[in-house]
């Protein structure tokens, strides 16, 4: 089965709101179509960045350059060190130490990675989540409250349920790590390297 483009996901939404379907996502777009682009894109953003089984990374091994910096690739959305007590953000491609305002590490730390992902790259049960999610907030935009909209709010909260018991199953959630007992999400991913991360 050939996995949903985000060209897919916006012609969905337009549909499931009842407009016209478009070729492409090159401009110039229709104002419906460029609306119902740049919701999906908020969607993803939101999605994208949240710490999640599928772009969430433990234990990996950070590894230094020959300045002693840690470069830190473009899709990586967030760096978290594991047994530290020093604060560090992504700053200019490398990790940046805001404990002792610097970027030069003494040695290589261990470190929970969150990746960004584009559309394309979100499991196929995200995608359906995000495209039920954009067709809801487009429809209230273009169209106000409905019984049509009400539907898409129900048709949206089966496919957050759906995504949600495939993010338990994926994970091997438990008592401990579960995300309605701690609130936070967790990985089941074992430590290691991650290409353009670790060794």
């Amino acid at each position: 089965m050939a996995k949903q483009t985000e060209l897919d996901s916006v012609n969905e939404v337009l549909s499931l709101v009842g407009l016209g379907q478009i070729a492409d996502l090159t401009a110039p777009l229709r104002q419906d179509a460029l609306q119902a682009s740049s919701t999906l894109s908020e969607g993803l953003m939101e999605i994208a960045t949240t710490r999640n089984y599928y772009n969430r990374y433990e234990d990996i091994t950070l590894t230094r350059d020959i300045d002693n910096k840690i470069p830190i690739p473009e899709d990586v959305y967030d760096v978290e060190l594991r047994n530290s007590n020093k604060q560090v953000v992504i700053r200019d491609n490398f990790l940046y130490n805001l404990t002792d305002n610097t970027y030069v590490f003494s040695s290589n730390p261990k470190a929970d990675i969150t990746y960004y992902l584009q559309f394309v790259e979100l499991p196929e049960v995200v995608k359906r989540y995000l495209t039920m999610k954009t067709a809801r907030k487009l429809y209230l935009k273009l169209f106000g409250v409905s019984p049509h909209l009400q539907a898409l709010a129900v048709e949206e909260r089966m496919a957050y349920d759906t995504w949600q018991r495939w993010e338990d199953e994926s994970g091997d959630l438990n008592l401990f790590n579960h995300g309605d007992v701690h609130n936070i999400w967790y990985s089941t991913r074992q430590g290691g390297s991650v290409p353009g991360i670790g060794n």
